[in-house]
């Protein structure tokens, strides 16, 4: 039996595309406001088996671990999706919490940005990346016992 991957599309709702790109960064800004952001306001998600005819956009899995709007910081963020035959995709894209706009935040804004180690976001990446394939791998091993 063949396998094929199922396909995610991740896309930042403000711009409606990736430029080109399968990394897609979202800035929000920090807030103490519990649960301030619903994900599906700051990225669009779209999921479908190999053949991009079915639609599998309601069993996408987004792993927001340790994303915390009040701490100043780049967050990673986990997609994970399983087609009917337990073929997992994974993606990530990246949250970035920033400080509030005041009259100084885009000087604040770029000082935070050049501090931002490209490759230490790469490695929190790579790390949740491992895990959601370990997870995937686990879900697909009691699904096929079951199924």
């Amino acid at each position: 039996m063949q396998k094929y991957e199922p396909h995610i599309h991740i896309s930042a709702v403000d711009t409606d595309s990736t430029n080109g790109e399968e990394y897609v960064e979202v800035y929000v800004e920090r807030t103490d406001i519990p649960n301030p952001y619903k994900i599906e306001e700051l990225v669009n998600i779209d999921a479908t088996d190999y053949t991009g005819t079915k639609n599998l956009s309601n069993r996408v899995n987004i792993q927001l671990y340790d994303l915390n709007y009040k701490k100043i910081g780049v967050y990673p963020i986990a997609v994970s999706v399983m087609d009917d035959d337990g073929n997992l995709a994974l993606s990530t894209f990246v949250i970035h919490v920033v400080q509030p706009e005041t009259s100084n935040s885009t000087s604040k804004i770029s000082q935070l940005l050049s501090n931002i180690s490209s490759a230490k976001v790469i490695s929190q990446i790579l790390s949740w990346s491992i895990t959601i394939m370990v997870i995937g791998f686990i879900f697909y091993f009691f699904y096929s016992m079951f199924f």
